[in-house]
């Protein structure tokens, strides 16, 4: 498992350097043999777990910093993987103060590097990718590291539950990335940031940022975004393959796991992808292993097919690692046992999945083109087209699509439409909801600094910036690591410049991928427009679980902070079917969080703020 931590310092103050060698000498005393790869006055890097080919340390000239992760040379003709820098190369980076690592490369990287004149420290990461950069300080040292439950400095550290960000966790599901996490203590550099240290100062400056693209240079030809789409896709999914050499690759049979596979298939021996299939035994209308089949019956490739199981206990939520932020573990609790087997049985290092293809070819926006045209275009007749597909795909009438549609076109707040499409919890005490609602933490940080976007634009980014790790919450030491191809950098920045109307051309949901990969996707997957059934499978999961999840709920931190509502808590946990998957995934959500409030507790992490 690839991992890091980084200690930045004022290598002026006395003090500070005090702390750095204290916080070293416990480096050094860990069970991991942590290896040195940076040492200068002011910053130390640690790294351990070095995977040749996919989870490398670049250096730079003079040893003057290091990148650490994957990198790509962006050229036309992504694929050549394994990068080694040259040192032209490595001191561009370090010339143009990082600047550019963005826009000449792409992977999953962070780089810390330090000014040999100013002493400036530094933190860059990537504007996609699964490798995170976590932060906290003691004393004055500025720690950086891969996960919190990566770095043993964590340990010796007191540390708070920030009970704000927990109950927007809880609100909406999910958050996106944001600076804050569930700890106090700790903030996250988000994608695409610089961090700037000096004499103690922090400057955070944002590097990348989606509306660049969405702005700038828009490609408005479906001929020519189909194009651009199936090639760039093609090369980021070479690209990775060409970091490991056996994979998994989950396959649902929906579109966008049947189109990593099929450019796999194009880049890849036969031999070196073993594609897995999940059969939810619960789902009364779709059978996906059909699907599945088609698609590895055209590539050649091996499909395992597993069936989802809810007769498993949720009893491992208390053996959740202290995380920077409770985690959703379901499928991983689920499924990690099996795929760690079948890792190690097939010698894959690798798990490539299509997660991402949603956001990315933009699925459920509808009822935004429209107005997304009107607000970049003008009221042309061509809105009319563009209207009669929306309601194409939403099976709606067309004269009321239009009409919301100049409407949405001039909304004086263009986050408005998707604000209101959010459902709050219904767990969540009146006083704790209203809270949510004023700070809008599940609001990304893109939009603080950023100019006026179209509302489906808005609807994509927001998509695309949720968090992802390298590995799964409760990985072993030798699992294999998450690809997420779809997610690359290189494709986000192209999507971001696909206006709505024409990623949903044709009146179909994702119509612009469909069209792209028609030569590469059976016939039968291009159509499909259904996906898998999972509610009955959540309940039943739940109800095989109820004791212990009551157990760990119904008196738990989150009841006592007045965050969780008792009442409801206790009617919810009643199961009333009536209620729908959110019912069951609201109360899982919650034993999780619990789970996670248990584990920091045993690291002391303070039962109240």
């Amino acid at each position: 498992m690839f991992r890091y931590v980084a200690l930045a310092w004022s290598d002026d103050s006395e003090l500070d350097k005090a702390t750095a060698e204290m916080l070293s000498r416990q480096m050094s005393s860990t069970p991991l043999p942590w290896k040195i790869v940076l040492d200068r006055p002011g910053l130390r890097v640690y790294s351990y777990g070095i995977r040749k080919g996919s989870s490398n340390v670049y250096s730079l000239p003079d040893g003057t910093g290091v990148v650490l992760g994957t990198l790509f040379r962006r050229q036309r003709g992504y694929s050549a993987a394994r990068l080694t820098l040259s040192m032209r190369e490595a001191q561009g980076i370090h010339a143009s103060a990082g600047l550019n690592l963005i826009e000449q490369y792409w992977g999953r990287y962070v780089a810390l590097f330090q000014s040999q004149d100013s002493g400036t420290i530094k933190v860059i990461k990537s504007p996609a990718g699964e490798l995170d950069c976590q932060s906290t300080c003691i004393g004055g040292v500025r720690v950086f590291f891969s996960r919190a439950d990566h770095c043993p400095l964590l340990r010796s550290r007191s540390c708070s539950p920030n009970w704000s960000y927990l109950a927007a966790d809880l609100a909406v599901g999910m958050l996106p990335e944001t600076r804050d996490t569930g700890v106090n203590e700790i903030q996250r550099v988000l994608h695409g940031e610089c961090w700037s240290l000096r004499h103690g100062r922090v400057e955070r400056r944002q590097y990348w940022h989606p509306y660049k693209f969405v702005t700038a240079d828009r490609i408005d030809d479906p001929e020519v975004a189909a194009s651009e789409l199936r090639y760039t896709t093609h090369e980021c999914v070479r690209a990775w393959a060409s970091c490991y050499d056996t994979k998994l690759a989950m396959l649902s049979g929906g579109l966008d796991s049947s189109i990593v596979v099929c450019l796999l298939a194009a880049n890849s021996m036969h031999s070196d992808v073993v594609c897995v299939n999940y059969r939810n035994a619960y789902d009364p209308v779709t059978d996906e292993r059909h699907f599945a089949r088609t698609v590895t019956d055209e590539t050649g490739f091996a499909l395992i097919e597993l069936e989802q199981s809810a007769a498993f206990s949720l009893g491992r939520l208390l053996e959740m690692p202290r995380l920077a932020a409770p985690c959703q573990p379901l499928s991983e609790l689920c499924n990690s046992a099996r795929e760690r087997e079948l890792s190690q049985r097939y010698h894959a290092s690798a798990v490539f999945t299509g997660h991402g293809g949603d956001q990315l070819f933009f699925q459920n926006g509808s009822q935004y083109i429209c107005a997304d045209y009107v607000a970049t275009h003008g009221l042309r007749p061509k809105a009319v087209s563009v209207a009669l597909d929306a309601a194409r795909i939403a099976r709606d009438a067309l004269w009321p699509t239009l009409i919301q549609g100049i409407a949405g076109a001039f909304h004086h707040d263009t986050l408005a439409p998707i604000l209101s499409r959010y459902e709050l919890s219904r767990l969540l005490t009146s006083e704790a909801a209203d809270e949510v609602r004023k700070r809008r933490l599940f609001v990304p940080s893109w939009f603080d600094s950023s100019g006026r976007m179209p509302t489906g634009k808005c609807w994509q980014v927001i998509g695309l910036s949720y968090p992802n790790d390298l590995y799964g919450s409760y990985a072993a030491e030798d699992d294999p690591e998450y690809v997420l191809p779809l997610l690359s950098q290189p494709l986000q920045e192209l999507c971001l410049r696909i206006p709505t109307h024409i990623l949903s051309v044709g009146g179909k949901d994702r119509g612009l991928a469909r069209r792209a990969f028609a030569r590469d996707v059976p016939a039968s997957i291009l159509h499909r427009s259904s996906k898998g059934f999972v509610d009955d499978y959540f309940q039943e999961l739940l109800a095989a679980n109820l004791p212990f999840i009551k157990s760990l709920v119904c008196d738990g931190a989150l009841v006592k902070e007045r965050i969780v509502d008792a009442a409801m808590l206790e009617r919810t946990l009643q199961l009333d079917h009536s209620m729908g998957m959110g019912n069951a995934i609201e109360i899982i959500q919650l034993a999780s969080t619990e789970a996670w409030l248990r584990a920091w507790q045993g690291s002391r992490l303070q039962a109240a703020a």
